[in-house]
C-alpha cells in the first residue's frame, strides 16, 4: 500500500492485546491522532483531537461513509465545471 498522506506508526503499548498506532501527516509530519481499540466501538478506531483536547472516535465504516460522500461531491463539482 503506497501511502500519500498519512504515516502510521506503532507505539509501545505492553502488556495489551491490541495496538496502537500514531497517525502523522507525512508532509509535515504533524500528529495529527492515533488508531487504537474502542471496547465501546468493538473495534480498532482513529481517535482525533479536538479543538477542546477531547478525541472523537471514527470506525471504519464512518471513514468509508465520508470517504463516499467526498467522492460524490467530487462528482458533482466536476459536472459544474
Amino acid at each position: 500500500m503506497s501511502k500519500k498522506y498519512l504515516d502510521f506508526c506503532q507505539i509501545m503499548n505492553p502488556g495489551k492485546k491490541t495496538k496502537i498506532f500514531h497517525i502523522f501527516n507525512l508532509k509535515t509530519g504533524e500528529f495529527i491522532g492515533l488508531i487504537k481499540w474502542s471496547c465501546g466501538w468493538r473495534q480498532y478506531v482513529s481517535a482525533i483531537e479536538t479543538n477542546e483536547g477531547e478525541m472523537m472516535e471514527f470506525g471504519a465504516g464512518c471513514h468509508r461513509e465520508a470517504a463516499e460522500f467526498i467522492e460524490k461531491l467530487m462528482e458533482e463539482r466536476k459536472l459544474i465545471k
